[in-house]
């Protein structure tokens, strides 16, 4: 399965995402301008799709801070749990899990960059 390269970037100065698509020429297209990489690293901090959706069909970007779903495994009770997405050792992952297909039963409800009081 082939997954989407997407990123969207937070503006420091506007406080707000810029959603961006990757060009040929290793440059960042975003809000019908061209960015260099270096400009892009002191106004904007840059995050990946990962490919995956909530449970409300919400693409899931690094930075989304997501609720886990309440279940039973076995005998043990699973409750609900409040991670940020991170992108680390070569793949998308939450403190506890890698992101796979089951991450589609959890929900978005904010992102490190509006919501980071979401974490403590």
């Amino acid at each position: 399965m082939n997954r989407e390269i997407k990123f969207r970037a937070w503006d420091k100065e506007k406080k707000e995402f810029v959603y961006l698509s990757q060009s040929g020429d290793f440059g960042l297209i975003g809000d019908g301008l061209q960015f260099s990489i270096d400009l892009c690293d002191e106004l904007f901090i840059i995050d990946q799709f990962t490919g995956l959706k909530d449970k409300n069909g919400v693409e899931i970007y690094e930075g989304d801070i997501i609720r886990t779903r309440e279940d039973y495994v076995g005998d043990y009770f699973y409750k609900h749990e409040i991670h940020q997405v991170i992108f680390d050792d070569g793949c998308f992952c939450c403190e506890l899990a890698n992101l796979t297909d089951e991450f589609y039963l959890c929900e978005i409800i904010g992102n490190i960059h509006e919501n980071p009081d979401l974490l403590k």
